[in-house]
């Protein structure tokens, strides 16, 4: 008789997960673009991955002892609604979220007051708030609502391009673009390298979990440089576009001795420059040779949309074909030519 009940409590919790999971994809859809208000990051892979590290931190601190095994289907359920309602603002959605689950879990007539009322503390410590640059989570001392609280930021812990790519999904999701801008990304970057340095896991079983916050750190830092570094190139090179080219569509044949492009401390040739559309796309395409070390010629081709930030596109990436662009063909025949060519030559 024992058996029967646990079986069918078991199917009960299966059902309100799966009815969590479908409602967050029809609302907010996978990432993908769809849903009714789709989001890149409060989607139903992120419910997924929150209810996968909630598990395994659960069975973590069930193992040690902290929590009891009638804990477990609660945390599940817990991480499976905790944002299932993500229109109404921080604070507000977690209420929401609570008060849906609430309602879902009365309807089976399967849990006790105490346990509605725990998976209610559990969605309510998914609620952020920010101080001083920290962020400041709501769980108490309970350990399951340390456990959801642990796994709803895990990705801070992940390796380096889980944790990468899941936060550029917020500031996508934050921004409502796909292509935020390269400022945006810079001070978002910044942000996480603030809460990086200063979150602490609740739980010794996630910090165990998700070993790879220095390792974040480290990659913020990287990630911020590249763009300041990035930045300042793109300028520089959008700059030549500007002070050679002006409304033509190229530079012409004769080479221009300029401050090299990426280094501060070389002098260079440009080549060549050639600017148009794609489609609806720009691009530029610049051919440099630096004068101190002839055999060094480098492209650089950028690219943007109608009010995007430039961006750098390698000429030569696997499965992207851009040798169709007029432009880069001329650049990289020039660049050729000039190999073994004294400067003079080119003049």
């Amino acid at each position: 008789m024992e058996e029967a009940s646990v079986s069918k409590k078991e199917i009960v919790v299966e059902g309100l997960i799966n009815y969590a999971l479908s409602e967050v994809e029809r609302k907010y859809g996978t990432g993908q673009g769809d849903g009714e208000n789709p989001k890149k990051f409060h989607n139903r892979p992120h419910s997924e991955s929150v209810r996968d590290a909630t598990e395994n931190i659960a069975q973590l601190v069930l193992d040690a002892g902290k929590i009891t095994a009638s804990d477990i289907p609660l945390i599940r359920i817990a991480a499976s609604f905790h944002d299932i309602e993500q229109d109404l603002g921080r604070g507000l959605n977690e209420s929401e979220s609570a008060r849906i689950t609430e309602a879902e879990m009365r309807k089976t007539g399967a849990f006790t007051e105490e346990d509605i009322q725990k998976v209610e503390r559990m969605i309510l410590a998914t609620n952020v708030s920010f101080e001083n640059g920290s962020l400041r989570q709501s769980a108490t001392d309970e350990y399951p609502t340390q456990i959801i609280a642990d796994a709803d930021l895990a990705h801070l812990g992940k390796e380096p391009d889980i944790y990468w790519e899941t936060a550029r999904n917020l500031l996508k999701e934050l921004k409502g673009t796909d292509a935020p801008s390269r400022e945006n990304e810079i001070a978002f970057a910044q942000g996480n390298l603030t809460l990086l340095e200063n979150y602490r896991f609740y739980t010794e079983e996630a910090t165990r979990l998700f070993p790879y916050r220095q390792q974040n750190i480290e990659f913020t830092q990287e990630h911020i440089e590249s763009l300041v570094s990035e930045g300042q190139v793109v300028s520089s090179v959008v700059q030549l576009v500007q002070n050679f080219c002006g409304d033509r569509e190229y530079l012409g044949d004769k080479p221009y001795q300029i401050q090299a492009i990426d280094e501060v401390d070389k002098t260079a040739y440009v080549l060549e420059i050639r600017k148009g559309t794609d489609n609806d796309e720009e691009w530029i395409a610049i051919g440099q040779r630096e004068i101190d070390n002839p055999i060094l010629t480098k492209t650089f081709l950028l690219r943007r949309k109608s009010g995007d930030d430039w961006k750098f596109i390698d000429p030569d990436p696997k499965g992207m074909e851009v040798s169709h662009l007029p432009g880069l063909r001329i650049v990289r025949e020039r660049l050729q030519r000039a190999w073994d060519a004294e400067p003079k030559e080119l003049l």
